[in-house]
This record gives structure tokens, sequence and C-alpha cells, in this order.
């Protein structure tokens, strides 16, 4: 008679992750009726048990002498601690010995956690015990009162401060902050006054943007219309809200440095009376903790009705709906809204340009910042500065962490989609053909995507940067548009230290020229990696098409799917078979017993034509089409999507550009030296030897580190080089044509024959993607879209089967069990394991 190990880890685990959801045993309180496990019998007669505190201290007169007390432990948390609140005992069922002592919270824990009704080692039932100074409702009409007052009620009251709380943070204040904006819209009744409905391009399929009032009530335009008043909204809510978090970030990482430094020595001198005082300390810290949980929002708790309460509460706490969001919602309103009415107005958007210029350059004059250029001492006096700065201080820093935050997130991402919008143009997309006329179909959801375009090529471009940059190039070597910086910044406190060290000695004057600057060279080398391979490619694809001199390069290509329409003169299957049935049956009746081969040949022919009929049918039914293409456009993205994460791309980008990079910096420019480093480019090939599957073993860089350019941190007995900026330039300008022209020579290659049976953008990128991941690895290929297949079966499959699992779960809760976990709830009623009373004798 044993508990095995495993089930004794397992449980160990589960102790230790519900330990707080069930607290000990409250003393001084009378067993009324019995628990969860029980039958339904009980609830009828409930039986009388000893309460839980003359089962702790029966158990306690069990716990053996001190001699022995190194020999007995846990079977769950595996340790003999003992306390007066968690004692060992040994009768909650038949195991005795070793394998019978357990704390009284670890089989509470253990059996509450998943409920447990019996022993997993010696198979007796638990005897459940519910504890409360509250009796149970017996009758029907109790039961009914106590399920409508405590369960239902409570329940619907929380559900619908949550949907009102929703309902106003995310609708209804961006509503108001966008029918500001376009107040014109809604509120002018002057068709001189209103503004002019401005149109999409003529290839688009998008709605009218605005209309006039004049125009009168039309059903989708309005739709589009509110679309982009929500967007507005959102937009500046989100910007205002993500502001006032990082400001209260920014005050307590300050707030936290001076408690720290206010209290050290404080500290140091009462050491000793805290270790003196130590467990009445701790005693009064788990006191307070009870009742912070009995007071406070509970952690995610193993019944029912506990667990719709967490859920409610937590959601009521991640939305902001209480009381206390009135307040910074007015203060929104009372900011945002004049904001907006006044940036509708030319003159208002003037007047703000200049508030914003005229407050950059009262900035620079009036708290001039003194530039350090050693990267490590500017950390070391920020880390200094930050112990003793002042208020005034604080606010300037975080308005230039503001600044450079505002620019580089937003304008240099929406400049990127803008970029990209007309560097494919006129392939696969239509550009306007003048700056007013794109002034004009710019809105809202326009820039709203560009941003969305951009934020994407950002996040490739630091993704390239992890990836490709940091392990090629020696730490902090700067090629103008790509860094090698190789950033750990997951904990909260390095990140506000990073921050810090970065807005220390600059302003928002300075950040905003940087801005301009690195803004010029990431959007002339984005528009130049995007734009000259597609002209490359359409040229060629011209050339061999073409007639010559006289061909022009192909216009923009659709971004639909191939459909082809066949109209035959009747309609339905039968009009494709009905022609060549009659000749055939006489043949059949007339060469069946003499030639056996024409009868199949005739079979053959007959399905062939039948095949022939149900595509031909297929093909005059667009829609169906659509959904076929549809699909196999969705599965083939999904496909190469699959393939990306799969196939070893880093491994063969490093492999091919560590032999590029090293001839250029070896032979071309002669910066091998600065460039590079010779142990991480040990490190890089004892990695590229392998599978390239783990990632590259470089060291862990700290933080001050990151910010020391390499021509200060040089191998000893290394010359500064000459003309370093010039060299820098030429091999940056080297690196970027060779790197692009690898990158795009193999789908230029695949892409430029498949214009000719493709003449459509969404499809030719998703055929050439799965060719070319096709050739390269057909097994691996394979194995991708099996495992894109199985992902979207088990998607399918959970999202039609997770309804049922759950109205399955609702089948098993008693009556009985929502009344005990309601009580539990709202009376703190108890459960606890009590002694076993087959052998409650022997317990004894």
């Amino acid at each position: 008679m044993s508990c095995p190990k495993s089930q004794g880890e397992e449980a160990s685990k589960e102790a230790g992750d519900n330990k707080r959801m069930l607290p000990s045993t409250a003393k001084g309180r009378n067993t009324e009726h019995s628990g969860v496990s029980q039958d339904e019998v009980e609830e009828q007669q409930p039986q009388q048990h000893k309460p839980a505190a003359s089962i702790v201290h029966e158990d306690a007169h069990e716990t053996p002498d001190a001699d022995r007390e190194g020999e007995m432990e846990c079977w769950i948390c595996r340790s003999g601690g003992i306390t007066a609140q968690n004692p060992l005992v040994t009768s909650v069922c038949k195991c005795r010995g070793s394998v019978g002592w357990v704390h009284r919270e670890c089989i509470d824990a253990w059996v509450f956690s998943r409920r447990r009704a019996s022993c997993p080692s010696c198979g007796a039932t638990y005897n459940i015990l519910a504890i409360s100074d509250v009796s149970l409702p017996q009758t029907f009409f109790e039961q009914l009162c106590f399920f409508l007052w405590d369960l239902i009620l409570p329940l619907s009251a929380k559900a619908l401060v949550l949907l009102l709380g929703i309902a106003l943070n995310g609708f209804v204040v961006p509503c108001i902050i966008g029918v500001t904006f376009y107040y014109k819209c809604f509120f002018v009744s002057n068709g001189d006054d209103a503004p002019k409905p401005s149109e999409h391009s003529s290839n688009s399929s998008e709605t009218i943007f605005l209309q006039t009032p004049e125009e009168g009530a039309s059903k989708f335009p309005d739709v589009w219309l509110w679309i982009n008043v929500m967007v507005y909204g959102w937009i500046c809510v989100t910007l205002w809200r993500f502001t006032k978090t990082g400001w209260c970030q920014w005050r307590a990482f300050f707030e936290d440095t001076d408690a720290v430094f206010a209290t050290a020595m404080e500290e140091l001198q009462e050491e000793e009376e805290e270790e003196e005082n130590e467990e009445e300390e701790d005693e009064d810290e788990d006191e307070e903790d009870d009742d912070d949980e009995e007071e406070g929002p509970r952690l995610q708790p193993n019944t029912v009705v506990g667990t719709l309460h967490w859920i409610l509460d937590w959601s009521l706490e991640r939305t902001g709906s209480s009381q206390k969001m009135l307040r910074p919602r007015i203060l929104e309103l009372g900011t945002l809204v004049p904001l907006s009415f006044i940036v509708n107005f030319s003159l208002g958007k003037v007047l703000l340009c200049l508030i914003l210029v005229l407050g950059l350059v009262l900035r620079r004059f009036l708290y001039p910042r003194k530039r350090i250029n050693d990267p490590t001492r500017r950390f070391e006096e920020a880390q200094e500065r930050k112990t003793s700065a002042t208020k005034t201080d604080i606010v300037l820093w975080f308005i230039t962490y503001l600044t450079e935050l505002v620019l580089f997130s937003i304008p240099m991402t929406t400049c990127g989609g803008i970029v990209v919008h007309f560097a494919v143009s006129p392939y696969f997309l239509t550009f306007p053909a003048s700056l007013s006329a794109f002034a004009d179909e710019l809105t809202i959801t326009r820039l709203l995507a560009y941003w969305l375009v951009g934020s994407f090529c950002s996040m490739i471009l630091l993704h390239v940067e992890t990836a490709i940059i940091v392990p090629l190039f020696a730490p902090g070597v700067e090629l103008y548009f790509v860094r090698s910086v190789d950033l750990n910044l997951e904990d909260d406190t390095v990140y506000w230290k990073f921050v810090l060290a970065q807005v220390f000695d600059t302003d928002p004057l300075g950040v905003s020229i940087d801005f301009i600057r690195f803004c010029c060279i990431e959007m002339s080398l984005l528009y130049a990696f995007l734009a000259t391979p597609l002209y490359v490619m359409f040229a060629a694809h011209e050339v061999m098409m073409g007639d010559g001199a006289n061909s022009t390069l192909t216009p923009t290509l659709a971004s639909g799917f191939p459909v082809v329409m066949v109209t035959p003169a009747v309609d339905g299957i039968r009009a494709w078979l009905e022609p060549y049935l009659v000749p055939e049956k006489i043949l059949l009746s007339e060469s069946y017993y003499q030639f056996f081969f024409s009868l199949m040949e005739l079979l053959v022919s007959f399905f062939a034509r039948f095949l022939m009929g149900v595509i031909l049918w297929f093909t005059r039914n667009p829609y169906w089409l659509r959904c076929v293409a549809n699909t196999l456009i969705v599965f083939g993205t999904g496909t190469a999507l699959v393939c990306m994460k799969v196939f070893p791309i880093k491994h063969m980008q490093l492999k091919v550009l560590r032999h590029v990079v090293m001839f250029i910096g070896r032979h071309v420019v002669n910066l091998e030296d600065y460039l590079f480093d010779k142990e991480r480019l040990s490190l890089l090939d004892t990695w590229l030897r392998g599978d390239g599957l783990s990632d590259i073993p470089f060291p862990e860089a700290r933080l001050p580190s990151v910010f020391r350019r390499r021509e200060w941190a040089l191998p000893p007995g290394t010359a500064h080089p000459k003309y370093l900026k010039l060299r820098v330039a030429i091999f940056s300008f080297l690196f970027f044509v060779t790197s692009s022209a690898l990158f795009w020579i193999i789908p230029m290659a695949v892409m430029t024959p498949l214009l000719t049976v493709l003449p459509y953008s969404v499809p030719l990128l998703c055929v050439s993607a799965n060719i070319i991941f096709f050739v390269f690895n057909p097994k691996m290929y394979f194995t991708a879209a099996a495992e894109f297949m199985l992902l979207c079966i088990i998607f399918v499959i959970g999202v039609l089967l997770q309804p049922l699992f759950f109205c399955a779960s609702l089948r098993n809760i008693s009556r009985l069990q929502l009344i005990q976990e309601t009580m539990e709830y709202y009376h703190k009623l108890r459960r606890t394991v009590g002694v076993y009373n087959g052998e409650e004798g022997e317990a004894a």
C-alpha cells in the first residue's frame, strides 16, 4: 500500500498552484452540512460531523516525537514542515506510515483542485466536510430564493456593469470624439460649407468616404462614414490612454528609485531588529494576505460559481469598468473633443503646428543639454542623475521620450506604408497621379492601412537586425540603415533604464532632426528594395512577350482570382453530353460482343465527357469557382507561412551572407577588424556547421555595453581606420545591393514566367512562394502543408466542439453543487477533508 511517486509529484505541483485558493480550516465553527462530493441523499439527510478544529487537534496528537520528525514528510509536497495552521495528518484515508502523512492544506488543495473523491493508493473515499456559520436552504422555495438573490442577481449586476463599461470605454467616448472631428458631415446643412465627397481611385471597390448633406440619407456611404468616425475615435483614445499609462510607469520608475535610496540607510540600521521580529511580521503579513484575498479579487478558483465571478471580476478590472472610470473618461472628452474640433479647421492645424514648433525651439533654449559622446559615460551619468532628478527633469525627459516614440512609431511607419504603395505601383496597385489626388483620397482608414503596412515592414527590419545583422557583425557596428545591437529589454526596469540613457542628453528638436535624417534614408532604401526588382521583372516579361521597342510595361495586375466564364447554348450538364450519347449507344449495341477494347474506350470517353461537363458546369457558376480559388489561395498562403517557420531560412541566409560580407569587408573596403568580431564569427561558424535549428550561443550583452559604438571598442592594438564614415557608407551600399539581389533573384526567376499564365497579383505571389519551397525541399514542403491542414482541422473542430463540451460540462452540475459553491463564495463556506469514517476508531 503506497502512493505512486508520479502521482505525488503531480499532486505536489497542483497543490502548489492551488494552495492559496483554499484557505486552511477555520477554528471555532460548527459543521452543519456535508460537502459537494456526497450523494444527493445527503441533501435531504445532512449528517453531523466533528468540527475541523477537533480534527486538527486529533491529527496533531498523532505527530511523532522530535527524533522521528525527519522520517515523516507530506506525500504531496515532499516536505516535513509542521505548523499549527498546517499540521501533518494521517487519518484522511486508509494509508498509514510514510505514505499516509499529508499536510492539511496540501490534501485540501489536492482534493478540491480536481474534485478527487478517493485516494489514488488505497481507494478510500474522502470524507468531505463543509463548514459555515450559515445553514444551507432546505426547501425548494428557499433554494429558489437563494439562487435568485445570491447567484443570478450578483452575476447579472456584474455583467451589466461590464457591458456598460465596454460601451462607454470602447464606443461612446470614441464616437463622441469622432463625431466632433467629422461634425460637418452631421451638423452642417449648407451644401457649400459641407465637404465634398471624396471618391477612391477608379479601380477601387471601396465606398464613397464622405457625402454632402444635400445628397440625403444614404445607407452604405453612411456606414463607411461611421467606420471612419469610430476609427478616428479609437485612434485618439488609444494614444491618450497609452500616453497616460506610459507617464504612470515613468513616474513609478523614478519614485521607486527615490524610495529605495531614501530607505537604504534605515534598512541597514534596523537589520538586527528586523531579524528579531521576522516571525511576528511574517504572521502579520499572512493574516493581511488572507484579508486581502477575502476582500480583493481572488485567484482563479476551481468551482463553477467562483470561476464565473473570477472571469467577470477580471474583465471588469481589465476594461476599467468601475465607478472610478468616470473621471478619466470626462478628462478624455474634455481634452480630445476641443482638440479634434480645432484640428478640423485649417487655421487650427496651422496654430497647432506653430505651437509645436515654438515649443521645440523654446525647449532647446530654456533647458539646454550638453551632449555626451561617450555612450558608456552617458549611461552611467543618466543612472546617477536619476536618483536626484527633479520633477521638471522627469517631465522634460518624458516629453523627449514621447516625441521620439510618436515620431518613430506613427509618422515613420505611415510613411513606410505610403512608400510600399508607391513602390508596387503600377504593377500590383494603382497610385494617384498627383499629390492633390493623393490628398483627396487620403482617409483615416487608408492612413490606418498605411500604418499597418509600415509597422509590418518595421517588424521585418527588426527581425533582420536580430537574426542577420547581429550574428554577422561586431557589436556596435552602424551601417546607416541598420545597427548591430542585441537588446534584451523584457524587464520593465531595464527598458526604462535604456530609455533614460537615450533621452538623457537630448531634446525634442534633436529627436526631430534625427527622425528626418533617418526617415529619408530608410524610405529611400525601402523604395529601392521593392521597386527595382519589380521593374526588372515586368521589363523582362515585356521583352519576352512584347513585339520590341513599341511594347509597354504590363498594366496593373488585377487582385482577384482567375474565373473562366463559359456560356453554352443550353443550360445544365445534359447539354454537354446530349450530342454524343445517341451515336455512342448505337455503336455500343453493335460492337458489344465483338470488340471489348472498343467498349472500354467508349466508357472512358463517356466518363471523360461527363467530367468535362461537370467542370464546365462549375465554370458557368463563378461562385463555386471563386470558393475553390479562395480556398486554394488560403491554403497556399498558410502553407507558405508554415514553410517560413519550418524551413531553415536563417541558416541559409547566414551561410551565404557570411562569405559575401567577409569578402566585401576584407578586400573592398578593408574594414575587417572594424566590422567583424573573431569570437562572434567562430561561434557563427560552429552554428552553421550544425542543422541551424537551435539559437546561436552568443554571450548575453550587458546593458551599458549596447550603447558602445564599434570605434570605441576596437580590439587592442587596432588602429582607428581612416575615412571611416566614407568606407562604412560604401560598405553599406554594397551590402544592401548584394543582399537585395540575393534575396530577389530566385523569386524573380519564378514570377517572371508565371506572369504569362497568372496575371493576378495574389495568386502570383502565392504560387511563386509555394513553388520555391517545393523545389528547395519537397519533403519538408509537404510536411508544412500537412501541418497547416492539421491546424485548420483542429481549429474548425475545436470551434464546433467547444460549445458542445461546455454544454456537456453544465449537465454534470447539480443543484446542490451550485448551492454549496454559492455558499462558499458569499458566506465564507470552507471545505476540508475530514477523518476517514471507515477507520475512525484507529484514527482516534
